[in-house]
This record gives C-alpha cells, structure tokens and sequence, in this order.
C-alpha cells in the first residue's frame, strides 16, 4: 500500500511534522492499520 512505496514505519511516523500529517490519513486508509495517534489534530 501507500505506506510499503513511501517506507513509512512506527519509527519515523512520529517524527512527521503536521505539514506531513495529513498524508497519515491517506496511509490510515490504504493500510487500515493503526500506525501511530493522530495528534495533530
């Protein structure tokens, strides 16, 4: 999914800046896996 092309993993989702988090909503949906909390919110 979105997640596997970009390389994403629970190391470095957390380190994302919220100008980046709202692609965790795209990797939320392709991969139905609950990755790390939204906090940015």
């Amino acid at each position: 999914g979105i997640a596997a092309r970009f390389g994403v993993t629970v190391q470095n989702i957390k380190d994302w800046n919220p100008t980046t988090v709202k692609n965790v909503d795209l990797i939320y949906a392709d991969t139905k896996l609950t990755i790390y909390p939204r906090i940015w919110r």
